[in-house]
C-alpha cells in the first residue's frame, strides 16, 4: 500500500480513451455465447447484474466483470443489433432488475451513437426506467442516461414520484439502498447508511481488502478498478461506524485508493457509475474526519491531490449533491459540516 500516487497520467479527469475500461476478449474466461445462443439462466444473471448497479455495497457477487459481463463481450461487439435482440427476448418474460442488467450490459459495451440507433436498446432503456419508477427508486439515485430519456419522454423530477411526499427505500435495493428524500450526505449519519456493516464479518471485509489492494496495484483498466474500489472500500466502511480497524498511515493510503478507484474515467467518458460516486463520498466521510482535505477547505492537504482539481473536483461535487444537482457549494457545505465519526 505505499505506491499512493502511482496512477498520476489523468489526474485532472477526462474521458477515457477508445476501448478504455474492460479486458480486451479473448483474455480468459468463460466461453463467449453468442447471440440467439445466450445462456439458460441469462435472464437471472441480467438480475443480478441490475441489483449490483444500485446496491454495490450490499453486494456479494465476487467477479462483476468476470461472471456477469465479460462471458458476453465478444457477442455483443460482434454484432450489437442482434445481441441486444437475442437478450430482449429472454429477459423480457422475466422483467425487473433483468431488464436494469441487460440495458446495463449493452450501455457498457456500445457507445451511444451505436444504442441509440438500435430499436431494441431504446426499448429496454425505456423498460428499466418504467420498472424503477415503479420500484420508487429516488430520482437522485438515477444515472444520467436514465434522466436524460425521462426528460425525452416529458417528464421531470417533479412527476417521477408522483402522489409522494418523500422517496422511500425500493424493492432489491436490500441495506444499500439510498436515505430517504434528497439526501443530506455532509451528514455523517446519511453516508453510514449507504454503507451498512452485513453479516460477512470482519475476517471477510480483511480478506477482501487484501484482495482490493492487489488487484489496484496490478491494473488500472476501468473495471478492475471499480471492483478494487469496492472491496477497499468495505474495510473502510467500518471506520464510519467507530471501528479504527486501519492505522492512519493505512487509513490514509486506502482513503486515497477508493477516492482514485471512484474517479477513474468510465468506459463513455461521460457516464459515472453510481457505486463509483458512493466511493467518492466514503473516501470524502473519512478524508474529512481525519482533515486530510485541501487546506481551502481547513485540511492540511494529505490528501489533497489530485482530488481537488480538474475533472476530479467535478466528481466530487457530483457525489455530493442532493437531487443530481452538483455545485461548488456542495463542497464547502461538506467540509464545513461536522465530520466526527463516533461508534454507530
Amino acid at each position: 500500500m505505499a505506491r499512493w500516487n502511482r496512477r498520476r497520467r489523468d489526474d485532472g479527469g477526462g474521458a477515457a480513451p477508445p476501448g478504455t475500461g474492460r479486458p480486451a476478449a479473448g483474455t480468459g474466461g468463460p466461453a463467449q455465447p453468442v447471440a440467439g445462443a445466450l445462456p439458460a439462466d441469462v435472464a437471472g444473471l441480467m438480475a443480478r447484474l441490475g441489483r449490483y448497479e444500485f446496491a454495490p455495497a450490499a453486494s456479494d457477487e465476487p467477479d462483476v466483470w468476470g461472471d456477469l459481463q465479460r462471458p458476453f463481450l465478444a457477442s455483443a461487439t460482434a454484432d450489437a443489433a442482434g445481441f441486444a435482440a437475442a437478450l430482449a427476448r429472454e429477459v423480457g418474460p422475466a422483467g425487473g432488475w433483468a431488464l436494469v442488467g441487460a440495458e446495463s450490459l449493452l450501455r457498457n459495451f456500445a457507445d451511444g451513437a451505436t444504442r441509440r440507433a438500435i430499436p431494441t436498446y431504446v426499448e429496454l432503456l425505456d423498460a428499466s426506467i418504467d420498472f424503477l419508477r415503479a420500484s420508487r427508486v429516488p430520482f437522485g439515485r438515477l444515472i444520467g442516461f436514465y434522466t436524460e430519456r425521462w426528460a425525452e419522454r416529458g417528464g421531470t423530477e417533479v412527476d417521477w414520484l408522483p402522489g409522494s411526499g418523500h422517496d422511500g427505500p425500493f424493492p432489491g435495493a436490500g441495506p444499500g439502498g439510498t436515505p430517504a428524500g434528497s439526501p443530506d450526505w455532509s451528514q455523517v449519519s446519511v453516508v453510514r447508511a449507504e454503507w451498512p456493516l452485513d453479516r460477512a464479518g470482519i475476517e471477510a471485509d480483511v480478506a477482501a481488502w487484501e484482495h482490493g489492494v492487489q488487484l489496484y496495484d496490478a491494473h488500472d483498466d476501468y473495471a478492475t478498478m471499480m471492483r478494487a474500489g469496492m472491496m477497499l472500500a468495505r474495510l473502510l466502511r467500518h471506520h464510519l461506524h467507530g471501528r479504527a480497524v486501519l492505522d492512519d498511515p493505512v487509513l490514509a493510503v486506502t482513503t486515497h485508493h477508493v477516492l482514485f478507484a471512484a474517479r477513474t474515467p468510465p468506459p463513455d467518458g461521460v457516464t459515472v457509475a453510481q457505486h463509483a460516486l458512493r466511493m467518492a463520498r466514503l473516501g470524502l466521510t473519512v478524508m474529512r474526519a481525519h482533515g486530510w482535505q485541501s487546506a481551502e477547505f481547513g485540511g492540511d492537504g494529505t490528501l489533497a491531490e489530485p482530488f481537488f482539481t480538474g475533472g476530479n473536483r467535478l466528481l466530487l461535487t457530483a457525489a455530493l449533491a442532493s437531487g443530481g444537482r452538483p455545485g461548488e457549494s456542495e463542497l464547502r457545505r461538506f467540509f464545513g459540516a461536522d465530520g466526527t465519526l463516533d461508534r454507530a
